[in-house]
């Protein structure tokens, strides 16, 4: 089993550790992941409505403007700064940078952010977390290589 620390366990807030597809905390509650490479975090009595966040026509009006390259610039500021921190900070294979994104929509500036850690060979962890599934669901479609969640920040 490996340790995620960046992840809890929602209903006790122990540290999630995954063995395969399934995450269990050492309390013994268990989450399996989704086929779709997501895992869903948010219990039925955190919810305060049956589909919570974005709606899928929001989430596919927002992938189209942001795969139009016009939040481009933005990214790439953004990603530099987190690499100049990155370099700093001489992340080691065995103490990899650990990041969430917390409101990460359809996963847009995750996934660039992975491809530029990836690029410059930066040890990382990233985890992509929104409270709305179906923007989740698009999100595991950009990269299997980061941890995606249904869940909220807190």
């Amino acid at each position: 089993m490996s340790e995620h620390k960046v992840i809890a366990c929602p209903v006790c807030g122990l540290p999630l550790l995954a063995s395969g597809k399934n995450w269990r905390c050492d309390n013994g509650h268990s989450y399996d992941e989704a086929r779709q490479g997501y895992l869903n975090l948010l219990v039925a009595q955190h919810k305060k409505s049956k589909a919570p966040g974005d709606t899928m026509d929001m989430v596919d009006a927002r992938q189209r403007l942001l795969d139009s390259q016009l939040y481009r610039p933005i990214s790439d500021s953004l990603n530099q700064w987190i690499l100049d921190w990155a370099m700093n900070k001489e992340a080691q294979p065995d103490n990899p940078l650990q990041i969430a994104d917390v409101g990460c929509g359809e996963g847009y500036y995750t996934q660039r952010l992975q491809q530029m850690l990836e690029d410059y060979q930066q040890p990382h962890n990233l985890y992509g977390a929104d409270i709305s599934k179906d923007a989740v669901k698009r999100a595991a479609k950009r990269s299997p290589a980061i941890d995606w969640l249904v869940a909220t920040g807190g």
